[in-house]
């Protein structure tokens, strides 16, 4: 419900070009935070079993990171700032429900 919510608001406030560039910026961010972590996992977890394996991974990995950070700063710097403010809010509602809600007993 919060999620439909704070859809309608900003549809109702903002264009669909400004929805349209903070969609980008979150899906070029995933990317580039996914390819990140397919890299640390190759060096952290070496033996650990794969799907799939990405040839060169340094050359596609770089690449992939460039182009989507490339993507990222060529946004307009406001859509960077609103895209920041989202993600420290999402931060912050992700932590007060994880130290409320958390199942771990200190006592143990």
């Amino acid at each position: 419900m919060v999620v439909v919510g704070t859809g309608i608001l900003l549809s109702g406030f903002s264009s669909i070009g400004e929805l349209a560039e903070l969609a980008n910026i979150g899906g070029l961010t995933a990317f580039a935070l996914t390819i990140l972590s397919v890299i640390v996992l190759r060096f952290t977890k070496p033996d650990e079993p794969r799907v799939f394996k990405v040839p060169a991974l340094w050359l596609v990995g770089t690449i992939g990171i460039g182009g989507s950070l490339a993507l990222i700063f060529s946004l307009p710097l406001f859509t960077i700032a609103r895209f920041l403010i989202w993600l420290i809010i999402g931060f912050a509602i992700y932590l007060f429900y994880g130290y409320k809600n958390a199942k771990i007993d200190n006592n143990n």
